[in-house]
């Protein structure tokens, strides 16, 4: 029986670990951290458990949804499953339903029937996703999103009410820089797949109780071995072959390591060696971006005009409503990317955020209490310069393999990027 070790329980990791435990290896798990799930982990938000960060995922993420089917979890007692809407909120709220219809009728009707986008900006987005199409979504070379958006006649007016906002949801990424290609997998996914694949996934609970605790009693079940708060700080290599990976207190060995930590852990972990040089300088084109998620705690319920609502012109730019996570007087805003914003200390950050709420949402209750969570690492940036850097699962170490959302998998900086790269990591090992 092949021994394999994971280095990170975060999605990646457990989805690999998966993977190869249910092909036949024994697999020892090894986290950092007291818990599995990674940076996608439960807090303590007042009498509520709350997320390190508000997530959402899409009826698009087929390796989730696939993956909940195996483990015989149920979708719906998980996940709030909405028809995907999008609410943008500014001086006039516009707003764009996308009915459940086959793929181009769900967008098409979309844009011609929604609220407050005049007639010339629906017709330039529908001119650009007939046109993507045709080209069938691949570019000849990569570009700045934006860029792309200007050579396709989009006005700035589109751009910052439709293009811009879900370029930031998906890709935490300004669109300057943005990867087009990747921005163009993700329209793909979403709208020219199947019925259900633009669906927002709202969770229910916390991202734990979604996924990771369930995966954790499966592979302990199934006989792989979960050491926790252990953190590997090195490894040694012999010629072409990892013979051993260390914590500060312990040595392991095996067939297979995997290294499904974040880009900067691996990078570090990478750099010693000459073997490994060129993966580790690839790494360190991942510039880590920052996600602040702050949770607002009101007086009485809280009644968002859609549980997702989109914020134009102001810090903050997504709101979430909360009551359909059993949460109703809760409100978490969302901050992507870098900004001024970053000079301002949390109470300064969440009382303009406070006020920028108030200003579109007037019935909002007195305010009890408020958290600000600033994950400084939450996301790569996904710019159109570092797609071709990132690698492939095996590195020039023929038993040392990498997963983790920032491997080739097409996609940005996603749990559903995460849960894929596991997966693809593990069957290649198996495979082999």
């Amino acid at each position: 029986m092949p021994a394999s070790i994971v280095i990170g329980a975060g999605w990646a990791g457990l989805m690999c670990a998966y993977t190869l435990t249910k092909r036949g290896h024994d697999v020892t798990l090894i986290e950092a951290a007291p818990q599995v799930g990674g940076r996608a982990r439960s807090i303590d938000f007042s009498s509520y458990v709350v997320d390190n960060g508000q997530h959402v995922c899409l009826g698009a993420y087929h390796t989730l949804r696939n993956l909940l089917k195996e483990l015989n979890l149920d979708e719906k007692a998980l996940f709030n499953i909405l028809p995907m809407q999008l609410f943008i909120s500014n001086q006039t709220a516009m707003q764009i339903r996308f009915p459940k219809l086959p793929a181009p009728y769900s967008i098409i009707f979309g844009l011609i029937f929604a609220k407050n986008l005049p007639w010339a900006a629906k017709f330039a987005a529908l001119r650009f996703c007939k046109q993507v199409k045709q080209i069938k979504f691949r570019l000849p070379q990569d570009l700045p999103l934006l860029q792309l958006l200007k050579n396709y006649h989009q006005s700035d007016f589109v751009i910052q009410h439709l293009w811009e906002p879900i370029a930031l949801a998906t890709m935490t990424t300004p669109i300057k820089i943005a990867s087009a290609q990747v921005f163009l997998n993700v329209l793909q996914r979403s709208f020219d797949d199947g019925i259900t694949d633009s669906n927002w996934y709202i969770p229910k609970t916390d991202l734990s109780a979604v996924l990771p605790n369930h995966l954790e009693q499966n592979l302990l079940r199934d006989g792989c071995r979960i050491i926790k708060s252990q953190a590997i700080k090195s490894m040694q290599l012999s010629g072409n072959f990892c013979t051993s990976i260390r914590s500060s207190s312990q040595e392991w060995s095996a067939d297979h390591i995997i290294v499904a930590t974040p880009s900067w852990t691996t990078a570090a972990l990478c750099s010693p060696f000459d073997q490994l040089q060129a993966t580790s300088s690839a790494l360190q084109h991942f510039v880590p971006q920052p996600i602040i998620t702050i949770y607002f705690e009101f007086s009485d319920r809280v009644a968002l005009p859609y549980p997702i609502v989109g914020m134009l012109n102001s810090i903050c730019q997504w709101a979430f409503d909360r009551g359909g996570m059993g949460q109703p007087n809760i409100i978490s805003a969302i901050i992507s990317g870098p900004g001024a914003h970053q000079q301002l200390d949390h109470a300064q950050l969440a009382n303009a955020v406070l006020q920028e709420l108030r200003s579109r949402f007037q019935h909002l209750k007195d305010l009890i209490k408020y958290k600000v969570i600033n994950d400084k690492k939450s996301a790569f940036s996904c710019e159109y310069s570092n797609q071709s850097l990132r690698p492939q699962p095996q590195t020039a170490i023929r038993n040392l393999w990498l997963a983790g959302d920032y491997v080739q998998t097409g996609l940005p900086a996603t749990l559903e990027g995460a849960l894929m790269s596991g997966k693809q990591t593990g069957e290649l090992i198996a495979s082999g």
